[in-house]
């Protein structure tokens, strides 16, 4: 099926409008159309980056991940799909992948308070509290007024002290 560029961008609209309405059923239509026709790499990732966010938000952190990895194999360089994964291992406790894809989206986008945070969270999880208080200091060097990172801190800091 093709879809002209004006299309296109008028489903797209709708996608991100659906989505940030939270209708999700919707949202999920749309970026799968969206999917089926268009046949642009960089495009796709982010399609398949905001389809994965949409099963995150419902809970189906398996098709989420699947998503994500799609986004991913399209733009290899696409560090939110990295963090969003992450997100989805540590909610499924796997650790170690999430670990290694906060890793990944830290070496292709350093200066980035999520996936600091993100990885905190999940050394936290882990119990070792030293390393979440490093990643914890290193969002705050880089965004001194992240708040999430800063409440972390203090739990962290409970734990250790």
């Amino acid at each position: 099926m093709e879809v002209s560029n004006g299309a296109m961008d008028k489903l797209l609209f709708k996608a991100l409008d659906a989505h940030s309405r939270q209708d999700y059923d919707k949202a999920l239509e749309l970026y799968t159309k969206i999917l089926a026709v268009n046949q642009d790499d960089k495009v796709n990732s982010v399609i398949s980056n905001h389809r994965g966010m949409v099963y995150f938000v419902l809970s189906n952190y398996e098709k989420a991940i699947k998503d994500f990895t799609r986004a991913i194999q399209t733009n290899p360089n696409n560090f939110r799909a990295y963090n969003n994964r992450g997100l989805a291992y540590r909610m499924l406790k796997r650790y170690d992948r999430a670990i290694e894809d906060f890793e990944r989206s830290i070496e292709i986008h350093p200066m980035q308070t999520d996936a600091y945070y993100g990885r905190a969270q999940v050394f936290y999880e882990l119990e070792n509290y030293p390393k979440a208080l490093q990643d914890c200091d290193k969002a705050l060097n880089i965004e001194p007024d992240f708040k999430p990172a800063s409440r972390f801190k203090q739990i962290i800091k409970a734990r250790l002290f």
